[in-house]
């Protein structure tokens, strides 16, 4: 009987789970050995699919937990790009002339 090598018992807990789905995959292992950053939005979907079932706390609370380096989506990204106002150099402020004393 062919078992599918991601589906894991019950009765190991999600982050053991979320251990063994690091493990299994050299390139992300190797990614969390050098404390390179790993995308959260692709690794939830990644973990998804290979059926594991979590709340996204869950997962960023466990790679708090194993000081595991990762990065959110840019929110900006999808928006319009914003406009770079040229703003004027600053000036220097003006000197009050100095007055003369003759004598």
């Amino acid at each position: 009987e062919d078992e599918i090598y991601s589906q894991v018992p019950d009765d190991i807990s999600i982050n053991d789970q979320f251990k063994r789905f690091i493990r299994e995959r050299p390139s992300l292992h190797q990614s969390v050995l050098l404390y390179e950053p790993i995308w959260l939005n692709q690794l939830i979907s990644d973990m998804k699919e290979a059926g594991l079932k979590f709340r996204k706390e869950q997962l960023v609370n466990f790679l708090h937990k194993e000081c595991i380096t990762f990065r959110f989506e840019d929110r900006n990204a999808k928006k319009s790009p914003r406009k770079i106002s040229k703003k004027s150099p600053k000036k220097a402020p003006k000197k009050s002339p100095k007055k003369s004393t003759k004598k």
